[in-house]
C-alpha cells in the first residue's frame, strides 16, 4: 500500500493499495537474484572458474597442480604465478639446449645471433667460440718397447691412445704437428727402461724435439732424465711450450745420449691450453 498526500492544501491522507503487477515484479527480481547467487556458489564449490589466463585467478585459487608446460606434465604453478618443474626434470634434458649442430649441452652461452659462444656437452667437453681460448686439443701417444742405441735416434710411437681437437696431429710413426700457435703442456712418461749397454759416464737420458721452437732457431725443448740414487730413471717429465705462428709446426722426438743402448717403453701427451 502507499500513502498519498492530497495536493489540495488539506491534511487528508489517502492510502493506496500496491498493484498485483508491482508485487509480482518485486518477487521476480528477488528470485532472479537468488538464482544468480546459487549459480555463483555452485561454480565456486565445483571450482568451475573461467578466466582469460590462469594468472588472473591464481592468487584466488592458490597452487595449481598437473600443469603441462614445454610438453612435460606435472608442473606446479604457485599463487604468485611462478612454475615449479616436476621431479627429475633437468634443463639439459629439456631439449632447449640443443645447438644447430645437434649436440646437447648442459649449459650454453649464445650471442644475439644464436651462435654458440660457450657450452658444456653431456660428456664434459667444451665447445663454442669463447672456448677456443681454453683447453680442447689433447693427444696421448704410446711407444711400445724399442731399443734406442744410436745418437739422435727418433722415437717411434706405435699407437695413439686419445685425441681430441684438430690442432695436434701425428703421422703414425715419429712426426708430431702442432698446427696452431698457443701454449702447450707436453709430458713424456717412461713406462719402463733398461740399459742394454750402459753409457760410459752416466745413465743420463735425453729426449728432445728435433726442431727449435723459437725465432732464433736455437732452442730445442727437451726432457732430461737423470738417474736417481739407485740408478733408475724417474717416471715422467713435463715441459711447457709457447709456440708462435712463426715457429715450425712439425716436430720429432729424438733420443739423445752420447753412448749406450736402452730399451724404452714410454708415452707422450700434449695438451693445448690456449691459442695465444
Amino acid at each position: 500500500m502507499a500513502i498519498v498526500v492530497d495536493g489540495g492544501g488539506g491534511s487528508t491522507m489517502q492510502i493506496c493499495a500496491v498493484s498485483p503487477l508491482d508485487q509480482q515484479g518485486a518477487i521476480d527480481n528477488l528470485v532472479s537474484r537468488v538464482e544468480e547467487l546459487e549459480r555463483i556458489v555452485s561454480e565456486l564449490l565445483g571450482a568451475n572458474l573461467n578466466a582469460n589466463q590462469l594468472s588472473d585467478i591464481s592468487q584466488q585459487v592458490g597452487w595449481v597442480y598437473g600443469i603441462t608446460y614445454m610438453g612435460v606434465e606435472g608442473w606446479i604453478q604457485t599463487a604468485s604465478g611462478s612454475l615449479i618443474p616436476p621431479a627429475g626434470w633437468t634443463l639439459s634434458g629439456s631439449g632447449i639446449l640443443v645447438d644447430s649442430d645437434g649436440v646437447e649441452y648442459q649449459g650454453v652461452l649464445m650471442d644475439s645471433d644464436g651462435v654458440l659462444q660457450y657450452g658444456y656437452t653431456a660428456s664434459g667437453g667444451v665447445a663454442g667460440v669463447l672456448a677456443e681460448g681454453y683447453a680442447k686439443d689433447t693427444m696421448v701417444l704410446s711407444a711400445a718397447s724399442q731399443t734406442l742405441d744410436s745418437f739422435n735416434e727418433a722415437l717411434i710411437f706405435s699407437a695413439i691412445q686419445f685425441q681430441s681437437g684438430s690442432s695436434i696431429s701425428w703421422n703414425g710413426s715419429t712426426t708430431l704437428t702442432l698446427d696452431l700457435p698457443g701454449t702447450y703442456i707436453v709430458t713424456f712418461r717412461i713406462e719402463s727402461a733398461s740399459w742394454n749397454t750402459p753409457p760410459t759416464a752416466t745413465d743420463n737420458l735425453y729426449m728432445r724435439f728435433s726442431t727449435a721452437l723459437d725465432d732464433a732457431g736455437t732452442s730445442n725443448p727437451n726432457f732430461y732424465f737423470p738417474p736417481d740414487a739407485t740408478g733408475l730413471l724417474p717416471d715422467f717429465k713435463t715441459i711447457v711450450i709457447h709456440k708462435k705462428t712463426s715457429h715450425a709446426a712439425t716436430l720429432t722426438v729424438n733420443f739423445r745420449n752420447v753412448d749406450g743402448s736402452v730399451n724404452l717403453t714410454s708415452s707422450l701427451s700434449i695438451v693445448r691450453l690456449d691459442n695465444k
